[in-house]
């Protein structure tokens, strides 16, 4: 496994956090990414990236984030969105919008060739690689997809993996 060593620069993420089972992951990922990609197309802006951020795991759980990476000249009229977004609807369609700041840090990155489905193989992988390295590392934990692969499957895509380093 190749691993980078790379400064992740200060960004702003949208997000829809929350920690569901492990096997749930897809079907709250689903509906937040479609809730954030709402937003941002009726906000009129484009984002920059989309990621999934991971705070911590235990066997059953996660606690995981959907979000998309908002530019800096956006800011305001997300902010703006996302107040009138979260005041005003009651069903909770965009409930649960955060946007949250990052500061720039180091970090060590990685690349998965394929299937959402053996993502968590090369998380192990990565984790076993930086442990074995020595790395002291923090969450959390980023997944930034570069390219989703087609329509019918995900067996094509390029995912960077991210994982902090400690100060």
């Amino acid at each position: 496994m190749k691993i980078e060593m790379t400064t992740v620069p200060a960004h702003h993420i949208l997000s829809i956090r929350d920690t569901v089972p492990l096997d749930s992951i897809p079907t709250f990922l689903k509906p937040s990414y479609e809730r954030i990609e709402a937003l941002v197309n009726e906000a009129g802006i484009k984002e920059e990236a989309c990621r999934a951020y991971t705070y911590s795991m235990s066997p059953d759980e996660i606690d995981i984030a959907a979000a998309y990476v908002i530019a800096e000249q956006d800011l305001d009229v997300i902010r703006a969105a996302v107040e009138e977004s979260n005041n005003s609807d009651s069903n909770g369609a965009f409930g649960g919008l955060e946007l949250i700041e990052f500061d720039e840090r180091n970090a060590a990155m990685t690349v998965h060739h394929g299937s959402y489905n053996k993502l968590g193989d090369s998380w192990s992988a990565f984790a076993q690689e930086l442990a074995t390295e020595g790395f002291k590392v923090s969450e959390p934990t980023f997944e930034d997809y570069v390219d989703r692969g087609d329509d019918s499957s995900t067996a094509e895509a390029v995912t960077n993996l991210y994982w902090y380093l400690s100060h």
